[in-house]
């Protein structure tokens, strides 16, 4: 979130790359051949594809690695979106304001433990924004929920081998069915699955033989998992191809060149946090008190054309 904030207060970036399933931090991943880019979209889709060994996927399962090892530090934080203020503007936008309760908001998801926090944020609404209200506060809390999950993933990163080819996280997934020796599953259903290409149902018989498997901040073994579970998982693209094609390849639709290297096991979403990335410059702007200003909001950044 701190890297989406700074990128929108900078110029917004041409971005080389296509959008791929990447990971849930890039969550408005799978947009692409929907509609026209906009600014906006060309910015979201930044944002969404780093490569992994690039994005520093944040620590606050509960394990911080001291010299190769992990040590539980906290229980799963539970992050929670309440409103505060509504407030109509001379220009006919509106500001709704929300408190953020370890969401996370700023901090950069750089493997590194976090501290309890407590964020006021506000959001100037462009008028004629089809969004409700509730529906930003929801999405808000959708990404505070993200940024939690993307936390712990960065401690299940670290403690794999740097620089693997390939390596890919994914959003988070339901699973559907499990065995000894497959996995399968599906997008975890308060995603709206029209802005993603990645396939329901899809089954993973690869696995690591160095295999990591967690239970939010505990360590467990395969048999853990269970049919129900929501999970996230760090795999190997084997195929070596890449998505930046202009077909839009998704490699997690193909499961025979894909190798599982962890799996974590986390909260089910309750909002869906790619409404906050397809509206951010586009149907609002996150604003901070200022006294420079008649409205005494003073924008971030700005909205895109």
């Amino acid at each position: 979130m701190k890297n989406l904030e700074n990128l929108l207060f900078k110029h917004t970036p041409k971005p080389t790359r296509q959008l791929s399933s990447n990971f849930t931090h890039n969550v408005i991943a799978e947009i692409k051949s929907r509609q026209k880019q906009s600014r906006l979209d060309s910015l979201a889709t930044a944002l969404r594809l780093p490569a992994f060994s690039k994005i520093g996927v944040a620590l606050f399962a509960g394990v911080i690695l001291v010299s190769g090892t992990a040590v539980a530090i906290a229980l799963w934080p539970k992050p929670t979106v309440t409103p505060t203020i509504t407030k109509s503007l001379p220009s006919g936008n509106h500001i709704v304001g929300v408190d953020a309760e370890n969401c996370q908001y700023f901090k950069a998801l750089d493997g590194t433990a976090t501290q309890p926090t407590s964020d006021k944020l506000y959001y100037e609404v462009r008028q004629g924004s089809k969004l409700t209200d509730q529906q930003i506060i929801d999405t808000v809390q959708g990404v505070c929920e993200e940024n939690i999950s993307n936390n712990a993933v960065s401690a299940i990163v670290k403690q794999l081998p740097k620089n693997v080819p390939g390596m890919l996280s994914t959003e988070a997934y339901t699973i559907s069915a499990i065995s000894k020796n497959s996995i399968t599953v599906t997008l975890d259903s308060h995603y709206n699955s029209a802005l993603y290409t990645t396939k329901p149902n899809l089954t993973y018989t690869h696995f690591s033989t160095n295999l990591l498997t967690y239970n939010e901040n505990s360590k467990v073994t395969y048999s853990n998992f269970k049919v129900g579970d929501t999970i996230k998982m760090v795999v190997q693209d084997t195929s070596g191809k890449s998505s930046e094609a202009q077909d839009n390849y998704n490699p997690l639709n193909h499961p025979e060149t894909i190798t599982v290297l962890a799996i974590i096991k986390i909260p089910a979403l309750t909002a869906d946090p790619s409404t906050f990335y397809t509206a951010v410059g586009k149907d609002i702007v996150r604003v901070e008190s200022c006294a420079n200003s008649p409205s005494g909001y003073c924008r971030a950044y700005e909205f895109s054309n």
